[in-house]
Protein backbone atom coordinates (compact mmCIF):
# COMPACT_ATOMS: atom_id res chain seq x y z
CA UNK A 1 0.00 0.00 0.00
CA UNK A 2 1.51 3.27 -1.04
CA UNK A 3 1.00 6.63 0.64
CA UNK A 4 0.14 9.50 -1.64
CA UNK A 5 2.06 12.76 -1.14
CA UNK A 6 -1.17 14.57 -0.22
CA UNK A 7 -1.90 12.04 2.54
CA UNK A 8 1.64 12.36 3.92
CA UNK A 9 1.39 16.15 4.00
CA UNK A 10 -2.03 16.02 5.70
CA UNK A 11 -0.75 13.67 8.43
CA UNK A 12 2.34 15.82 8.94
CA UNK A 13 0.24 19.00 9.28
CA UNK A 14 -2.02 17.30 11.85
CA UNK A 15 0.98 16.23 13.92
CA UNK A 16 2.60 19.66 13.76
CA UNK A 17 -0.68 21.39 14.68
CA UNK A 18 -1.25 19.02 17.60
CA UNK A 19 2.31 19.57 18.88
CA UNK A 20 1.96 23.36 18.56
CA UNK A 21 -1.33 23.36 20.50
CA UNK A 22 0.17 21.21 23.26
CA UNK A 23 3.14 23.59 23.55
CA UNK A 24 0.80 26.59 23.70
CA UNK A 25 -1.30 25.00 26.46
CA UNK A 26 1.87 24.16 28.39
CA UNK A 27 3.16 27.73 28.09
CA UNK A 28 -0.16 29.15 29.29
CA UNK A 29 -0.14 26.87 32.33
CA UNK A 30 3.42 27.87 33.23
CA UNK A 31 2.70 31.59 32.73
CA UNK A 32 -0.42 31.37 34.91
CA UNK A 33 1.51 29.67 37.71
CA UNK A 34 4.29 32.28 37.47
CA UNK A 35 1.80 35.15 37.77
CA UNK A 36 0.08 33.72 40.84
CA UNK A 37 2.28 35.64 43.28
CA UNK A 38 0.67 37.72 45.95
CA UNK A 39 0.32 41.44 45.27
CA UNK A 40 -0.53 44.38 47.47
CA UNK A 41 -4.13 45.57 47.04
CA UNK A 42 -4.06 48.57 49.38
CA UNK A 43 -2.18 50.32 52.14
CA UNK A 44 -3.58 52.51 54.89
CA UNK A 45 -2.52 55.29 54.86
CA UNK A 46 -2.55 55.06 51.06
CA UNK A 47 0.70 55.11 49.10
CA UNK A 48 1.67 58.71 48.29
CA UNK A 49 -1.15 60.17 50.40
CA UNK A 50 -0.95 63.20 52.69
CA UNK A 51 -2.29 62.67 56.20
CA UNK A 52 -2.81 65.39 58.81
CA UNK A 53 -3.71 63.04 61.63
CA UNK A 54 -0.83 60.79 62.67
CA UNK A 55 -1.70 57.16 61.98
CA UNK A 56 -1.22 54.70 64.84
CA UNK A 57 -0.57 51.81 62.44
CA UNK A 58 0.07 50.87 58.84
CA UNK A 59 -2.27 48.26 57.36
CA UNK A 60 -1.25 46.31 54.24
CA UNK A 61 -3.95 44.30 52.44
CA UNK A 62 -2.97 41.65 49.87
CA UNK A 63 -4.91 39.66 47.27
CA UNK A 64 -3.93 36.33 48.88
CA UNK A 65 -3.32 34.92 52.33
CA UNK A 66 0.04 35.82 53.90
CA UNK A 67 2.07 33.33 55.93
CA UNK A 68 2.91 34.46 59.45
CA UNK A 69 6.57 33.52 58.94
CA UNK A 70 9.47 35.89 58.31
CA UNK A 71 7.31 38.93 57.70
CA UNK A 72 8.80 42.38 58.23
CA UNK A 73 7.41 45.90 57.93
CA UNK A 74 9.67 48.90 58.45
CA UNK A 75 8.37 52.45 58.66
CA UNK A 76 10.91 55.28 58.91
CA UNK A 77 10.44 59.01 59.46
CA UNK A 78 11.93 61.73 57.22
CA UNK A 79 15.19 61.51 59.22
CA UNK A 80 15.47 57.75 58.62
CA UNK A 81 14.59 56.75 62.20
CA UNK A 82 12.32 53.74 62.65
CA UNK A 83 8.81 54.43 63.96
CA UNK A 84 7.69 50.79 64.01
CA UNK A 85 6.58 49.35 67.31
CA UNK A 86 6.82 45.57 67.77
CA UNK A 87 6.37 42.86 65.15
CA UNK A 88 3.76 42.99 62.39
CA UNK A 89 0.51 41.12 63.00
CA UNK A 90 -0.66 38.84 60.18
CA UNK A 91 -4.33 37.90 59.82
CA UNK A 92 -5.23 36.12 56.57
CA UNK A 93 -4.53 38.66 53.78
CA UNK A 94 -3.82 41.63 56.11
CA UNK A 95 -0.58 42.70 57.78
CA UNK A 96 -0.79 45.37 60.49
CA UNK A 97 2.25 47.23 61.85
CA UNK A 98 1.84 49.43 64.94
CA UNK A 99 3.67 52.76 64.97
CA UNK A 100 5.17 54.95 67.66
CA UNK A 101 3.63 58.46 67.79
CA UNK A 102 4.68 60.44 64.72
CA UNK A 103 6.23 63.79 65.57
CA UNK A 104 8.25 64.79 62.52
CA UNK A 105 6.35 66.16 59.50
CA UNK A 106 7.43 64.89 56.09
CA UNK A 107 7.74 61.70 54.02
CA UNK A 108 7.45 58.38 55.83
CA UNK A 109 8.92 55.38 54.01
CA UNK A 110 7.14 52.03 54.32
CA UNK A 111 8.95 48.90 53.19
CA UNK A 112 7.74 45.36 53.66
CA UNK A 113 8.76 41.78 53.05
CA UNK A 114 6.08 39.14 53.49
CA UNK A 115 5.80 35.48 52.55
CA UNK A 116 2.85 34.60 50.34
CA UNK A 117 0.78 31.44 50.74
CA UNK A 118 2.79 29.76 47.97
CA UNK A 119 6.03 30.41 49.91
CA UNK A 120 7.40 33.18 47.71
CA UNK A 121 8.70 36.35 49.38
CA UNK A 122 7.04 39.58 48.27
CA UNK A 123 8.66 42.95 48.96
CA UNK A 124 8.00 46.54 48.05
CA UNK A 125 8.69 50.10 49.18
CA UNK A 126 5.94 52.73 49.52
CA UNK A 127 5.45 56.01 51.35
CA UNK A 128 3.00 58.51 52.76
CA UNK A 129 3.35 62.10 53.90
CA UNK A 130 2.50 63.38 57.36
CA UNK A 131 1.79 67.05 57.98
CA UNK A 132 0.96 68.05 61.52
CA UNK A 133 -2.36 69.80 61.63
CA UNK A 134 -2.12 73.00 63.60
CA UNK A 135 -4.95 75.07 64.96
CA UNK A 136 -5.11 78.21 62.91
CA UNK A 137 -4.56 81.31 64.99
CA UNK A 138 -6.23 84.40 63.67
CA UNK A 139 -3.72 86.84 62.29
CA UNK A 140 -4.29 90.52 62.82
CA UNK A 141 -5.94 92.20 59.88
CA UNK A 142 -4.03 95.28 58.74
CA UNK A 143 -6.01 98.48 58.84
CA UNK A 144 -5.86 100.51 55.65
CA UNK A 145 -4.23 103.89 55.88
CA UNK A 146 -4.62 106.87 53.64
CA UNK A 147 -1.13 106.33 52.15
CA UNK A 148 -1.74 102.74 51.01
CA UNK A 149 -2.80 103.27 47.40
CA UNK A 150 -0.99 100.30 45.82
CA UNK A 151 2.55 99.45 45.06
CA UNK A 152 4.58 102.21 43.41
CA UNK A 153 6.37 99.59 41.30
CA UNK A 154 3.11 98.45 39.74
CA UNK A 155 2.23 102.03 38.89
CA UNK A 156 5.59 102.60 37.17
CA UNK A 157 5.31 99.33 35.21
CA UNK A 158 1.85 100.29 33.95
CA UNK A 159 3.00 103.82 33.02
CA UNK A 160 6.12 102.44 31.27
CA UNK A 161 4.05 99.93 29.28
CA UNK A 162 1.63 102.67 28.22
CA UNK A 163 4.51 104.93 27.07
CA UNK A 164 6.14 102.09 25.07
CA UNK A 165 2.82 101.16 23.47
CA UNK A 166 2.15 104.79 22.55
CA UNK A 167 5.62 105.20 21.01
CA UNK A 168 5.21 101.93 19.07
CA UNK A 169 1.87 103.05 17.62
CA UNK A 170 3.32 106.48 16.73
CA UNK A 171 6.35 104.97 14.94
CA UNK A 172 4.18 102.48 13.04
CA UNK A 173 1.76 105.22 12.00
CA UNK A 174 4.62 107.48 10.85
CA UNK A 175 6.24 104.71 8.75
CA UNK A 176 2.91 103.96 7.16
CA UNK A 177 2.39 107.64 6.35
CA UNK A 178 5.90 107.93 4.79
CA UNK A 179 5.44 104.83 2.59
CA UNK A 180 2.25 106.22 1.02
Amino acid sequence: MSNSPALVVTRLLRRVTTAALLCLVGLLLVATAANAHTTLVSMSPADGSLVTVAPEQVVLTFDNVIQAVGDAVLVTDPNGASVTEGAPVVLDDTVTQKLTPLTVPGRYAVSYRVVSADGHPVERALSFYYLQKTDPTPSPTPTPTSSSRGSPIVVWVVVGAAVILTLGVAVAWRRRSESQ
